[in-house]
């Protein structure tokens, strides 16, 4: 038996092969979203929704970055609360002691004061120096160098104290000299704590270079949104107002008191200057404590900002989170049915072809 094929079956042949083409690619498909959870792991298989998902997903990248700095942020803050709650209670303590002094200076009293207060200064130092993942949070900008790089006791500024403190073991306090001694120290510290001491021959700093030279412009900034930062980068030699008779600011009006008191000596019990120095010491100590209460405060104020805008940005990444999913990802059990659909559909289509062979090489021959 002979024949020819139609044109027509030929026709039909071409569609249904086309058919088969086309469930198959479906088929594949719908296997690598189910592999993926992806509608495509390409833009242009979701070329509808492409511009919408490039503008989520640079968004939700940039709050990531902002959420990154604010955690970094307020470990920062933490740290840098406890080292001013530290230096606080240092101040308390020696502000009382420094008081106690002015009204029973015995010899013994004075000597184990002056102890305390040498040991005072370095914690001080510890706690100006204190650090938060390997940056130094009271350097301002220059966080890689330490704000209080040397002891401050072997300083030329406490030398210079000592000198000036020392006067006292060898006058009567008649004429009086407090009022010039308590001017030399803070002249002393006041230019130890400034630009010019870089410049001296050596150096006469007791804050770092960086510090010493940047002044106010050592602050810094943390950027936590567009157009929303936080003041948090506090150098130490720019925390808190100057008392009174203050020598820039509170840190270093605790530095002088702190050197003056541990300068002092037994032989000073006598002098009635020394009751009016550790007035002046106690005085100064509890202004620089009322500074550094304010400066808690408003890194207070930032960590609570931090704060707000956190829970914000986490609030909006979880809205995000699920337009972008929407957008990109598939629904597993709708994708998994409509694969048994199409498999279904494929081999049965197979099977057509297959007897339509059959029949077109039956009729052939």
């Amino acid at each position: 038996m002979s024949g020819t094929i139609g044109a027509s079956t030929y026709g039909t042949l071409d569609r249904m092969l086309a058919s088969a083409s086309s469930l198959r690619d479906q088929y594949a498909t719908l296997q690598e979203q189910t592999t993926t959870g992806l509608i495509s792991q390409s833009y242009s298989g979701i070329a509808s929704n492409s511009s919408q998902v490039l503008s989520l997903s640079a968004l939700s990248s940039q709050q990531t970055a902002y959420q990154q700095s604010i955690t970094q942020a307020q470990g920062q803050a933490t740290v840098m609360q406890t080292a001013l709650s530290q230096i606080g209670t240092l101040v308390s303590t020696l502000s009382a002691s420094a008081l106690s002094a002015t009204t029973s200076s015995s010899p013994s009293a004075i000597t184990s004061m002056a102890q305390q207060a040498s040991q005072a200064l370095s914690q001080l130092e510890a706690a100006l120096n204190t650090s938060y993942e390997g940056d130094y949070v009271f350097s301002g900008a220059d966080t890689s160098n330490p704000p209080v790089p040397a002891t401050i006791a072997s300083s030329a500024m406490y030398s210079q104290i000592g000198t000036a403190v020392g006067q006292l073991a060898t006058t009567s306090g008649t004429p009086s000299i407090a009022a010039t001694v308590i001017a030399t120290t803070v002249t002393a510290t006041t230019a130890a704590s400034g630009a010019a001491s870089v410049a001296t021959t050596p150096p006469t700093n007791i804050f770092s270079n960086y510090l010493s030279l940047a002044g106010a412009n050592a602050a810094v900034t943390v950027q936590i949104g567009p157009s929303q930062s936080v003041s948090l980068g506090l150098p130490a030699n720019q925390i808190g107002a100057p008392s009174a008779t203050g020598t820039g600011n509170a840190i270093s009006d605790v530095i002088r008191s702190l050197a003056v008191m541990a300068n002092s000596t037994s032989a000073m019990a006598s002098n009635p200057d020394f009751g009016k120095l550790m007035k002046d010491a106690a005085a100064t100590l509890t202004s620089a404590g009322t500074s550094l209460s304010q400066e808690s405060g408003q890194i207070g104020l930032s960590q609570d900002t931090m704060t707000t805008a956190a829970s914000s940005y986490t609030s909006m990444q979880t809205v995000m989170a699920s337009q972008l999913n929407n957008l990109t990802n598939v629904d597993m059990a709708t994708v998994i049915s409509r694969m048994q659909t199409v498999n279904t559909q494929l081999q049965s289509s197979y099977q057509v072809l297959g007897e339509m062979s059959k029949l077109n090489l039956a009729s052939y021959l």
